[in-house]
């Protein structure tokens, strides 16, 4: 099963039922067209597929149509939020608003089996399909969990804080799903951990630092670049960022922190703002609620000075339940 869709909420619907019926997915970069699509839906050989009509003025439908020639394993074409109808192509909302009989049932699952394909970006030759088994994947998940065990046990005092703040976990998943960090370090150990997650689907540090407002986002996953996006902008100072405390970072170096960006995790708990309870989040993102635990809030203030060399970070992992309560770990890197 194959969906080229961006940040929607119906991308992680997808991934949880395919892993339901035991069918492999395949995540296709939303950017990709027609050359690119082609060799990946025809090499993954793949029978079903999901795409966005038009999104962002492109009518991927069209291009499928011009495409069906080259895939002959292609069965099922479906749309996703396409108000119009088009012939060969069935409407996703039609599926979901059929309630024809029992659901299915889950199918056992082989952990030896593959669960997802990612497609490299072919930079040099053509895309080629790095696979991983439902095993790989938990073992992933498995030592993030691991490394969240060594990090609490030699941080009893700031656990202690988490752990009594009251707050509910939330995190914001900014990074792409078709990617391994937004598909495993983000979505799949949120899933596992019972989290809310706020998904955008297009990154804009302005609107991420509303999300992170009225969302009460404990934890921010991305590249350095994103980072330094939410504390350049210039509605960081008015933003009320008092639940975030965990900032992951990948793909490239953090760098030090200049004198213009001086951050300091706070080893206090800020208070919330009273209006912030009554704001709800737009249709550029949406979120999922994974499950209830306590959580654990860290106040970020650029008023106050850092250390010099010094990027506050912070591992965030889900541990085991230890009387209901999940806990985030923070330490800090020095550069």
């Amino acid at each position: 099963v194959s969906f080229q869709l961006p940040n929607w909420r119906e991308a992680v619907a997808i991934d949880i039922a395919a892993v339901w019926l035991g069918l492999v997915v395949n995540p296709v970069i939303p950017i990709y067209r027609d050359r690119e699509v082609a060799f990946i839906l025809a090499d993954s050989r793949a029978r079903c597929l999901f795409i966005p009509g038009t999104y962002r003025g492109y009518n991927f439908s069209e291009m499928i149509e011009r495409l069906s020639p080259q895939l002959p394993d292609l069965q099922h074409v479906i749309s996703v939020r396409h108000e119009n109808s088009i012939d060969g192509v069935i409407q996703y909302e039609d599926l979901t608003r059929q309630r024809g009989g029992p659901a299915p049932d889950k199918q056992p699952t082989d952990m030896a089996a593959v669960k997802v394909i990612m497609y490299t970006s072919g930079t040099t030759g053509k895309p080629k399909g790095a696979a991983s088994t439902h095993f790989a994947i938990c073992q992933a998940l498995y030592n993030m969990e691991m490394n969240a065990y060594s990090s609490a046990m030699a941080n009893p005092d700031t656990i202690g804080k988490i752990m009594s703040s009251g707050y509910e976990p939330a995190t914001l998943l900014a990074v792409p799903l078709f990617h391994v960090s937004g598909c495993y370090a983000v979505f799949l150990l949120n899933l596992r951990g019972g989290r809310k997650t706020s998904i955008m689907y297009k990154w804009n540090p302005e609107e991420a630092l509303r999300i992170i407002e009225a969302e009460r986002i404990s934890v921010f996953t991305g590249v350095p670049a994103m980072t330094m996006a939410l504390l350049e902008s210039p509605a960081f100072p008015d933003t009320d960022t008092s639940s975030l405390f965990s900032l992951g970072a990948g793909g490239a170096a953090s760098p030090p922190i200049t004198s213009s960006m001086a951050i300091r995790i706070s080893m206090g708990w800020a208070k919330p703002r009273a209006d912030v309870n009554s704001k709800r989040h737009s249709e550029s993102h949406s979120h999922f609620w994974w499950g209830a635990t306590k959580v654990h809030r860290r106040f970020i203030s650029r008023k106050s000075k850092a250390a010099p060399g010094c990027f506050s970070s912070s591992v965030f992992m889900a541990l085991p339940r230890v009387q209901s309560t999940r806990v985030k770990v923070s330490f800090k890197l020095r550069l």
